[in-house]
């Protein structure tokens, strides 16, 4: 379940097993505006109503991700991405892997990482 604290504008979601992106949010009434990944449709929804994508390998790649030796990084960047059998991944900075800087389980919640630590939204290949 995903509460509406963590998502934000353009934060990827499941609703019905259908891809959305949010499109607006309404703290009051923990209703979300949603508008079709791959489609002209706008909802508006209950947000327990949401599920959210599990962060696997293709929705890296799919972000401009690359598979590097140490895990996963964007282009230019230096964090290091790598899975734990758990099923999260965990960010360390560069190649230290004794500091894990964050642990990631969603989408959403890799979309929120990125624009907190450079800004930017983090945009996807359809």
């Amino acid at each position: 379940m995903i509460e509406a604290r963590e998502l934000r504008n353009s934060s990827r979601v499941v609703y019905k097993d259908v891809l959305f992106q949010v499109a607006g949010l309404n703290f009051l009434d923990d209703e979300v505006n949603l508008i079709g990944a791959n489609s002209p449709v706008y909802l508006d929804v209950d947000v327990k109503d949401l599920d959210p994508i599990p962060l696997t390998v293709d929705w890296l790649l799919r972000a401009g991700f690359e598979k590097t030796e140490d895990g996963f990084q964007l282009p230019n960047r230096k964090n290091v991405y790598r899975k734990h059998i758990q099923g999260y991944w965990s960010v360390y900075w560069d190649t230290n892997l004794d500091k894990r800087l964050a642990k990631l389980t969603y989408v959403h919640q890799l979309q929120n990482y990125i624009f907190a630590t450079t800004g930017e939204e983090l945009q996807f290949k359809d």
